[in-house]
């Protein structure tokens, strides 16, 4: 009785989490950065360098993944494509600058803003292109980029494409 609840559970954790995060996005953006932090660290020991790509790894893990969905749910959502991507690229980039400053400025780094402001310049590009990536549908037409961007909960970005233009 106890296995049948737990995979009622298991399913509703997986339906909501595949709506919000993007995994395997997080996942990948995880690894990268978490193994640049361990490469840095490797020197102080191998646990301080562990502990640290962990960090790293889990916090870029849910930052990527749910900016990652919250670009394609943008696009998906707003009609004018123009408004949809600039949307799309900025607010993320706000989010993903403002979380990272947080985290410095609670952490007592000595100087948070030097240390978070500079990510923006990085994060706002690599959030348009994938913005225009959700806006033109190459996620779809690639099995690369299918394997990368898409999830169970993705929508047809063909089908929302003919949908915003018979809209207007």
């Amino acid at each position: 009785m106890f296995v049948k609840y737990w995979k009622k559970i298991k399913q509703a954790i997986g339906k909501h989490a595949h709506r919000k995060f993007n995994v395997k996005m997080g996942t990948i953006a995880g690894i990268i950065t978490g193994g640049i932090v361990f490469y840095i660290n490797y020197d102080f020991g191998l646990l301080h360098a562990f502990f640290a790509f962990v960090k790293q790894f889990l916090f870029n893990f849910f930052m990527a993944s749910y900016n990652t969905k919250l670009i394609e749910r943008l696009v998906y959502s707003i009609k004018n494509p123009f408004l949809a991507v600039s949307s799309a690229g900025i607010l993320p980039t706000i989010l993903a600058t403002s979380v990272v400053f947080s985290v410095h400025w609670v952490g007592h780094t000595p100087q948070a803003w030097e240390s978070s402001y500079w990510q923006a310049f990085f994060n706002l590009p690599i959030f348009l292109m994938t913005a225009l990536m959700y806006q033109t549908g190459l996620e779809r037409k690639y099995k690369f980029l299918r394997l990368l961007f898409t999830t169970r909960s993705s929508p047809d970005s063909t089908d929302c494409r003919q949908q915003k233009q018979s809209e207007y």
